[in-house]
């Protein structure tokens, strides 16, 4: 972990981030801290908060989907505001579940997002790899058939 991701880790904390409470909601006192970790991270992410989205990724966090990989936060902030931009900030997650441990944490959610007048409902999958209090492999599994639709042309 570098002295940013240090830095990181103590704005979270200072912001009240730990397993009292999260950004979708209270949480009991036995929540996991890797299930309030992702569930602030979504949080930010649906009120428009990308810095607060990506505070829980380390800086060399790595998303690995079917078209490859996303290697970096810099990057991930990247694909993540040209997609934000492309649906008009219309991207937002529903979270189904989250089943958490201390080595991995999945994501069950319904992707939802509008493009002129087509809308994107997405069931996907997401398996996380947290190390330090950092997301540093998130895997990904979406239905590449709804995507195709909704994203070609676009």
């Amino acid at each position: 972990m570098t002295a940013h991701d240090d830095g990181l880790r103590q704005l979270r904390r200072s912001l009240g981030h730990d397993c009292r409470g999260s950004r979708l909601g209270t949480l009991s006192p036995m929540t996991h801290p890797h299930e309030t970790l992702v569930r602030d991270a979504y949080g930010a992410f649906n009120e428009g908060d990308i810095d607060g989205f990506l505070v829980a990724f380390a800086e060399d966090a790595v998303l690995h989907g079917a078209d490859g990989q996303i290697e970096g936060r810099d990057a991930i902030r990247s694909v993540v505001e040209q997609l934000r931009a492309l649906t008009e900030n219309t991207l937002h997650i529903e979270v189904h579940d989250v089943l958490a441990n201390d080595n991995h944490t999945v994501i069950l959610q319904l992707t939802k997002a509008k493009l002129g007048d087509r809308v994107l409902e997405d069931r996907v999958v997401y398996v996380f790899h947290i190390d330090d209090g950092f997301i540093v492999d998130a895997y990904f599994q979406g239905d590449p058939r709804v995507q195709e639709a909704f994203y070609s042309d676009a």
